[in-house]
């Protein structure tokens, strides 16, 4: 289990670095679950988990020395070296397969998981070791995320993640919610479950908070838990008023009602789920941060294939057009299915390449609002970039915004161009 559970962190790792948040709950359980375990289980223990974590750190280190002849752009050197460190991993994770009943004391097997988790990721992914540029990305946004400094968000991280428990699944079941993380929060002093799930709960949150992170959808690593809570907090109540007839008719019409709540909002929203919550919450309580791809349910490529689809129809052939949109794989399956009559030319969620843009560069280029937001740039529309000469709309009412704008040549797109 500890081999699979090394692995599966450093492939998490690989795909988005940030799962390293979760680490710190997974080692408060570990630490609950085996506190009462004796330190080690005899000499060979001890003597088996020093050989592995020998191996181990063999391969990290070789990794290690990999990234660096690396960043001295040592390329054959680098690559012997991050070969030497995959068949380190390999012969640390065979090593590992071959022990039987060898226990552990959790801080010394989280040392050993941690290690072979990073030399997963690095062996697995030699992006990360043999390009550069990573290393020097990874080491910039350790200490700036988005030009930004930690805990330069918490007020608004604080409003955006409670309103986003308050109120997805509409006002009644998220008041259902908010009283069942207090009830568990109270029952978790004598219940172990309850303590864990709380325990893995507050500090994934504390740690989100104080990141300046952005993203709603950091949430859905506990969606699993809330609803755990949520559904123990109802069966709980529902067996507690069962003295009580007449209150615990009461409470279970409250509950239904509040399903069926969410369901009619669902309904209402159809086909565009990605925008139930906004529609009814807008930018009151989660500011600015809910608005495109941010929204309460994640459409992320919504609105790209639509533009698309009025370029081609659209615009004249022979012309150039360059999109900045970022979703760059549903972008290059539309243009592989598709004949374009114009020069096309993809920089996906590049919008900082814009600053450079000149007139003749392109004669529309086309943004999303993802990329506007995360680049602080301003909406069309006010002078700086012209008027767009199309728009995909989403939502309705009052919420309705632009996902994707078309803009035709950019002749004044920043001062001095």
């Amino acid at each position: 289990m500890r081999m699979f559970l090394a692995v599966a962190l450093g492939l998490a790792m690989s795909a988005k670095f940030l799962v390293v948040a979760l680490l710190p709950a997974l080692l408060v359980c570990d630490l609950v679950q085996y506190r009462a375990a004796p330190s080690w289980q005899g000499d060979r223990d001890r003597r088996a988990y020093r050989a592995l974590l020998g191996w181990i750190m063999a391969a990290a280190g070789l990794e290690c020395l990999a990234m660096s002849a690396a960043q001295g752009h040592q390329v054959p050197l680098s690559i012997a070296l991050w070969a030497a460190g995959v068949i380190g991993m390999l012969l640390a994770a065979a090593r590992l397969l071959i022990q039987r009943a060898v226990r552990w004391p959790p801080l010394a097997a989280w040392l050993a998981i941690l290690l072979l988790a990073t030399t997963v990721c690095l062996a697995a992914f030699p992006a990360h070791v043999l390009q550069p540029v990573v290393l020097k990305q990874l080491l910039s946004r350790s200490s700036h995320w988005d030009d930004m400094q930690p805990l330069a968000l918490l007020g608004e991280h604080l409003r955006l993640y409670s309103g986003i428990i308050l109120l997805k699944l509409g006002v009644p079941l998220g008041l259902l919610s908010v009283a069942a993380l207090l009830w568990a929060c109270v029952r978790a002093l004598w219940h172990t479950v309850l303590r864990w799930l709380v325990a893995v709960l507050v500090i994934y949150i504390a740690m989100l908070v104080t990141l300046p992170l952005r993203q709603t959808y950091y949430l859905m690593s506990i969606y699993p838990l809330l609803v755990l809570i949520v559904s123990f907090f109802l069966v709980e109540m529902t067996a507690a008023l069962q003295p009580w007839g007449i209150l615990q008719r009461i409470w279970i019409v409250t509950a239904i009602a509040a399903h069926l709540w969410l369901i009619w909002g669902v309904v209402q929203v159809y086909p565009e789920f990605g925008w139930y919550g906004y529609e009814t919450i807008g930018e009151r309580w989660l500011g600015e941060e809910s608005r495109g791809y941010r929204n309460i349910i994640q459409v992320t490529n919504d609105g790209t294939e639509d533009a698309l689809r009025w370029v081609v129809e659209h615009v004249p052939a022979g012309v150039r057009v360059v999109s900045y949109l970022n979703d760059f794989h549903v972008v290059e399956a539309f243009a592989a299915r598709h004949t374009l009559p114009f020069e096309f030319i993809q920089r996906p969620g590049d919008i900082d390449g814009a600053r450079s843009l000149r007139p003749g560069d392109a004669d529309y280029f086309l943004v999303d609002l993802n990329t506007v937001i995360a680049s602080s740039l301003p909406l069309g529309g006010d002078g700086t970039w012209g008027a767009p000469v199309h728009t995909i709309w989403r939502g309705r009412g009052r919420y309705r915004m632009p996902v994707v704008q078309i803009y035709p040549r950019p002749m004044a797109l920043y001062p001095g161009n």
